[in-house]
């Protein structure tokens, strides 16, 4: 039997994103409701899986990487449920398969932890992530409003915050 998998972004599902647009431990705060949403997605017989582009390491002298697993290990101490982090550290220009909306990231999802992502749900903050989660075959998206309004979907359901989201999943099964 498949496993089905609840994927999101970190930034604007699970984390804010600094005002200045780099990822620093001391700015990180959990979303409203983020975490408790993450564990009960777990509880519920999800696989937790972050999938998010990365900048490039050491750009202006700063260990990207470093600041990268720092968050993902602060996040991870705070769910009960192991969660799978995915990143594509290439830069846009190079041809790799990973980088979001391309689908390396989720095909080593599904073939790594026996996900079947037409079972799965994508928790979208982006329309990149949405466009991904299309070329999969997720068909269960949801939309995380982040402020950035970069819809072109309107079609698809959208809440204030992943812990609201989440409620809506589990009740309708």
């Amino acid at each position: 039997m498949k496993n089905k998998a609840a994927v999101m972004g970190r930034n604007g599902s699970i984390v804010t994103m600094p005002k200045n647009g780099r990822l620093n431990v001391a700015d990180c705060r959990t979303l409203d409701g983020s975490i408790p949403a993450l564990n009960i997605l777990g509880q519920n017989g999800y696989i937790l899986s972050v999938v998010t582009n990365e900048k490039d390491n050491a750009k202006d002298g700063i260990d990207y990487h470093r600041i990268v697993h720092h968050v993902e290990n602060w996040i991870r101490g705070q769910v009960y449920s192991p969660i799978h982090f995915r990143y594509c550290y290439h830069h846009h220009a190079k041809k790799c398969d990973c980088r979001l909306p391309k689908t390396g990231l989720l095909k080593a999802l599904a073939r790594d932890e026996n996900v079947d992502l037409s079972q799965s749900v994508m928790f979208a903050s982006s329309k990149v992530e949405i466009a991904t989660a299309q070329k999969v075959g997720i068909e269960n998206i949801i939309r995380i409003e982040t402020g950035k309004a970069d819809w072109d979907n309107d079609d698809l359901p959208i809440y204030t915050n992943l812990y609201e989201a989440v409620n809506e999943v589990i009740s309708n099964g």
